[in-house]
């Protein structure tokens, strides 16, 4: 993904909601890489929008933390293809279940996951961490050299 710059096209996707308040880019984050993991390793998916996702964050003035906790959180969360995680595998192989039917199963937790996954970055976090709605100073554009 980083070698053909696919990563970067995905940067400037995001960077499309840079204006909107921090728990709507929070959901837009969340579905994003909910949606990316569905197609590869939740390793890799992480592994390689981290750093973008930083980037929008610091574009957007929203602390980075609270995006990246967003991006953690919904990258371990594939319930409906295969390519998801090993277990997916491992239960299709085992079931015999076809595609189509373990796509139509995920809808219901996949719903429920990102629900949870927001409620506990908008809610809980700010119990964990008070000041996670505040920008930090050293991560101003002006502080940050290129990643």
């Amino acid at each position: 993904m980083r070698e053909s710059k696919m990563t970067d096209e995905f940067e400037k996707f995001l960077l499309l909601f840079a204006n909107l308040p921090a728990p709507v880019l929070a959901l837009i984050v969340i579905v994003f890489c909910k949606v990316m993991t569905e197609f590869g390793s939740n390793e890799t998916v992480i592994y390689c929008l981290l750093i973008h996702i930083v980037k929008v964050s610091v574009k957007a003035e929203v602390n980075p933390l609270y995006l990246m906790i967003c991006a953690s959180l919904s990258t371990s969360l594939p319930f409906h293809l295969i390519t998801g995680t090993p277990s997916n595998a491992m239960v299709s192989a085992y079931v015999n279940i076809p595609p189509r039917k373990m796509m139509i199963a995920g809808i219901g937790p996949s719903i429920v996951a990102i629900l949870t996954n927001l409620f506990t970055v908008c809610i809980w976090s700010k119990a964990i961490w008070p000041d996670i709605g505040v920008f930090p100073e050293w991560s101003h554009p002006n502080y940050i050299k290129e990643f």
